[in-house]
């Protein structure tokens, strides 16, 4: 069992969840090296939690900068609401980033799909063109054989 962990900020904001089985060092850690770490105010502490429990937090309260646990198609929004709020330097050039990124995205994804449904096109024809020779040299064998 570990010890799950919230920081929030000063409006009470959910800035980040995670899990931990060394406490201090953990916090330690995000207090080094987390850019969201100045604007921690306050952390609460819940004690024999799993790995579980931090996923299913995350998925619920939806903290503004965890990444890794999460299956978040709303980054756009989440960076919004960090420039909005002043918490991100230099937020609005990444946003204007990342809404190009998504809509690349997006754009790749149609791409791929018409790739898809062209090979699949292509092994299909691919399958009738050797069926028909296979066909043809059939007949060319039975006919051989024939006289």
């Amino acid at each position: 069992m570990a010890t799950l962990y919230r920081f929030h900020a000063a409006d009470d904001s959910l800035l980040y969840v995670g899990i931990t089985a060394t406490g201090l060092q953990r916090v330690r850690g995000h207090a080094s090296k987390s850019h969201w770490w100045p604007h921690v105010a306050r952390a609460t502490f819940e004690h024999d939690r799993t790995h579980e429990d931090e996923l299913t937090a995350i998925d619920l309260e939806r903290p503004l900068f965890n990444v890794d646990g999460t299956d978040r198609s709303d980054w756009v929004d989440t960076l919004q609401d960090a420039v909005s709020n002043g918490w991100l330097t230099g937020g609005a050039v990444l946003l204007r980033e990342l809404k190009a990124l998504v809509a690349t995205r997006e754009r790749l994804g149609r791409q791929l799909a018409e790739i898809d449904d062209r090979i699949g096109l292509i092994h299909a024809a691919d399958r009738t063109n050797r069926e028909r020779q296979e066909a043809e040299r059939a007949e060319e064998e039975r006919r051989r054989r024939s006289r």
